[in-house]
C-alpha cells in the first residue's frame, strides 16, 4: 500500500526479483509509474484487498497521517493468514 519513494522502491525491487506485486496509491503519476515497472495497480484500497491472497504480505509505506486509517481498514478485511508490515 502506497507506491511512492519507499513503497514504490520496494514494489519495483520484488518484480525484478519475480515476486507477483499488487498495489495502490492515491497519487496516479505514482500508480502509472508502478505499473509502467510491471507492478499490478488497482486505483483504491478496497480494490487491492478484494485482489489479495488470504496469505498476503502487505507492505505499508503510506504518510504517517494515513497509517491509522490504512491500518484499521486493512485489520478490519484481511484474513488471519495475512502479515501486515
Amino acid at each position: 500500500v502506497g507506491l511512492g519513494l519507499v513503497g514504490g522502491s520496494a514494489a519495483r525491487a520484488l518484480v525484478l526479483a519475480n515476486v507477483p506485486v499488487i498495489g495502490t496509491a492515491t497519487s496516479a503519476d505514482d500508480r502509472r509509474d508502478a505499473a509502467r515497472a510491471g507492478v499490478r495497480v488497482v486505483d483504491t484500497l478496497d480494490a487491492l484487498v478484494e485482489a489479495l491472497p488470504a496469505d498476503a504480505t502487505v507492505l505499508v509505506a503510506v504518510p504517517v497521517g494515513a497509517l491509522a486509517t490504512v491500518c484499521a481498514t486493512l485489520a478490519a478485511r484481511l484474513g488471519p493468514d495475512a502479515l501486515v508490515l
